[in-house]
């Protein structure tokens, strides 16, 4: 709003500069050839009073101090030596007094006399032209005002369109931002909260038709399990089905954990407790937790630098997403895991999980989509649903609010999939 305040300030004093330069010149315009032509007359009409008071004719003029023509003593207006040269060459000089202006007029021949005119008050006389001249700097700064605020009218009209629509449901609407508009930041902030929110309901309906879909499985398993050890003729057989009737009780209780986690992560943003991470020690320990997971698999953990490499951020939610990412992995490798951990050629530090799977089963699939789903042939030749969940989502998203970037792609030195984390140089929150 500083743009706003200091665009209000100028447009008042620059509107007030020129309209009164402009109407100043105007004025003078108007009024200088009455000016002219007054002075012109008058001066003309005392040197006539001076020869007629020069011819003897002193009588016709009255005497009374409060009349607008008499004849006075030269000693009673003493003048200077210029004004003095100036009535002895014009006939006459124009004077002020606390009366207001006068002129004294030279008697042709009586040197000890002058005649004196008093003039009319030309601020009086010019009444009439001030009136208009103050009409027309109000209505010219006004009209001036109304130009300067027609931009900020229509971008103030346009926002609020936009937030009408915005609120009728088309959460797509936007206000387009234009660097000369006294309200930027407002369009932007806008901007902004309508972006925020359009992702936040399409997370929101991902999350429930997904969350819905995946639920279906292990209930219909569950009333499978149920009814299963109603008819068990055992109670051996009644033990097993009610083994599995509690599996997919843990099943389902961890797609709600992870999607109440997902739910928080928007709130959980903007509270990160960042510090300096040593990455060996991170990677070292994620490594020894997933050993115990998948003994049968190979995981190996390789750093590509000799420096002691170090990253800023928040070390809870980086475990939580490296983990997502390492359990990805060994959902899929069969053999062998490959943790890699370098610096990039511009300082970035780069941690990449290989596996040796099927790679990237469709790569027009957005992997980092909430409760993403894969094809992928069965070693009999039927084409089976692979479910990501909610982990890689997870990842990315803790990424995205350290400042990096989660890719992935094909394995370079395995025959699967590679997810290469990169944490920009010296980055702090």
């Amino acid at each position: 709003m500083v743009k706003l305040y200091v665009g209000l300030v100028t447009a008042v004093l620059l509107s007030v500069l020129a309209v009164s330069w402009l109407t100043g010149k105007l004025v003078d315009h108007l009024s200088a050839p009455y000016l002219d032509q007054e002075s012109a007359h008058n001066l003309a009409l005392i040197q006539q009073l001076g020869r007629l008071a020069g011819g003897g004719k002193a009588d016709v003029m009255a005497t009374a101090s409060d009349e607008p023509i008499r004849l006075v003593r030269a000693r009673d207006y003493p003048l200077p030596p210029e004004l003095e040269q100036q009535l002895a060459r014009d006939g006459a000089v124009a004077l002020a007094d606390h009366y207001g202006h006068y002129l004294l007029g030279r008697v042709m021949s009586d040197p000890n006399h002058y005649v004196m005119l008093r003039v009319a008050d030309q601020s009086r006389a010019m009444s009439t032209l001030d009136m208009v001249m103050t009409l027309l700097f109000y209505g010219a700064i006004s009209l001036l005002f109304a130009l300067w605020l027609l931009p900020l009218i229509v971008k103030l009209s346009a926002l609020s369109t936009a937030a009408n629509q915005f609120g009728r449901g088309d959460l797509a609407v936007r206000v387009i931002p234009s660097r000369w508009s006294y309200v930027e930041s407002l369009e932007l902030a806008f901007n902004r909260m309508a972006a925020q929110i359009q992702s936040l309901v399409a997370e929101n309906r991902v999350l429930t038709v997904g969350l819905s879909h995946d639920l279906r499985t292990p209930l219909a398993c569950l009333r499978f399990g149920i009814d299963a050890a109603r008819e068990a003729a055992t109670l051996s057989d009644k033990d097993a089905y009610l083994d599995r009737v509690e599996n997919d009780l843990v099943r389902m209780e961890q797609m709600i954990s992870a999607f109440l986690e997902y739910a928080a992560l928007k709130r959980d943003g903007g509270s990160l407790k960042p510090r300096i991470i040593n990455v060996d020690e991170l990677v070292t320990g994620l490594v020894a937790a997933a050993a115990h997971l998948r003994p049968d698999l190979n995981i190996c953990h390789q750093q590509d630098c000799p420096e002691r490499l170090q990253i800023w951020g928040d070390p809870l939610w980086l475990e939580r997403a490296l983990r997502n990412v390492i359990n990805n992995g060994m959902r899929f490798a069969r053999a062998q895991l490959l943790i890699r951990v370098a610096r990039g050629a511009d300082g970035a530090v780069i941690i990449t999980i290989d596996d040796d799977g099927d790679g990237l089963l469709n790569p027009d699939v957005d992997l980092f989509t909430p409760f993403a789903k894969l094809h992928s042939k069965s070693p009999a030749g039927s084409s089976q649903e692979v479910n990501l969940g909610l982990g890689l989502a997870i990842a990315a998203q803790v990424m995205a609010w350290h400042g990096g970037t989660l890719g992935a792609s094909d394995s370079g030195c395995l025959s699967g999939a590679c997810f290469a984390f990169r944490f920009p140089a010296t980055r702090q929150l």
